[in-house]
C-alpha cells in the first residue's frame, strides 16, 4: 500500500499572515510530483485556501506567554492523535522559500530527519558537529509521540533546560539523521554579501542543487520583499532590498502587496 505523504505547517497567532501558508502551498504543489496532502495546524484558519486542510494544533496546556513565539506549541507537531493523519509527514517552517524539488525530503529514509546546523551554519571556521533544527523535518506520523511525552512529563523543568522546542526535539530524539547540507541552506549565513559588499550587492542566488532557502529569525522573506529600501538594516547584517528573486518567487506564488 502506497504510504500517504503530508506536508505540514504550523501558523500560530499573528507572527504570520496568511499569506505565508498559502504561498508555501502553491510553491509545495510546484515542487511536488505524486500526491501530498497539505496540512496546516492554526487557530485561525481564516483566509486560507480551501485546498489546504486546517486543524487545531494540539492542546499542550501551555501558558499564553509560551504561545507568543509559538516554539513551544511546534511540539503539537509530533502529537500520535493530530485528527486521521498518518503516512510521511514533511514538516515545513513558514519562513521558507522553495526552490527545488521536494520529492527527495520524501525519499529519504530516517526515524527523524532534521536541518543540520553546524559548521556550515553558525562558526564556519570552527569542526562543529551537527545541531539538530526543527525549520525542516520529516518522520512518519506518530512516530515521535515518545518526544512530546518527554516534555509534557515536567514542561517547566523543559522550559529551564531548553530555550526552545529544537533543542527539546535534539535532546529526547532517537535515531536523529540529517538532511544533506546542500539542500537547506540559510538565507542570512550562505546567502547574504558581507558586510561592505552588501552595501552595493544584493544577496546570492541559491546554488541550482538547493531545494529549500531557510530565513531562520531575522530578516524574513516578506521584509526582503517589502523593505523600501534600499538597506535593511539589523547590525552586523545588512540586506540590499527589495531582493529580486525573492520578490520574484513571492509573485509568483501568490503575493499581491
Amino acid at each position: 500500500m502506497t504510504q500517504d505523504r503530508v506536508v505540514m505547517c504550523m501558523k500560530w497567532g499573528d507572527l504570520y499572515s496568511t499569506d505565508y501558508v498559502n504561498l508555501l502551498y502553491r510553491a509545495v504543489c510546484d515542487h511536488l510530483d505524486k500526491p501530498f496532502r497539505f496540512v496546516c495546524l492554526t487557530e485561525k484558519p481564516e483566509g486560507l485556501l480551501p485546498e489546504i486542510e486546517h486543524i487545531m494544533y494540539p492542546d499542550l496546556d501551555l501558558e499564553p506567554k509560551r504561545y507568543k513565539s509559538g516554539i513551544w506549541p511546534k511540539l503539537g507537531v509530533l502529537s500520535d492523535s493530530i485528527s486521521d493523519l498518518k503516512g510521511r509527514c514533511l514538516f515545513i517552517d513558514l519562513d521558507s522559500v522553495i526552490v527545488g524539488s521536494l520529492e527527495p525530503f520524501f525519499e529519504a529514509e530516517g526515524d527523524l530527519i532534521m536541518l543540520g546546523a553546524g559548521r556550515n551554519w553558525k562558526h564556519p571556521y570552527r569542526n562543529l558537529e551537527p545541531e539538530a533544527m526543527s525549520g525542516v523535518f520529516a518522520f512518519d506520523v506518530g512516530s515521535q509521540q515518545y518526544i512530546l511525552d518527554a516534555f509534557m512529563a515536567d514542561k517547566e523543568a523543559a522550559f529551564e533546560q531548553f530555550a526552545n522546542e529544537t533543542q527539546v526535539i535534539g535532546h529526547y530524539g532517537r535515531n536523529i539523521t540529517f538532511w544533506p547540507q546542500n539542500w537547506v541552506v540559510s538565507f542570512k549565513r550562505h546567502l547574504c554579501q558581507p558586510p561592505f559588499l552588501a552595501f552595493f550587492l544584493q544577496p546570492r542566488r541559491p546554488k541550482p542543487d538547493a531545494l529549500i532557502v531557510a530565513f531562520h529569525g531575522e530578516p524574513r522573506p516578506v521584509v526582503v520583499v517589502t523593505h523600501k529600501g534600499p538597506l535593511w538594516m539589523n547590525f552586523p547584517r545588512f540586506v540590499r532590498t527589495p531582493v529580486t528573486w525573492v520578490r520574484d518567487y513571492w509573485i509568483k506564488y501568490g503575493y499581491k502587496g
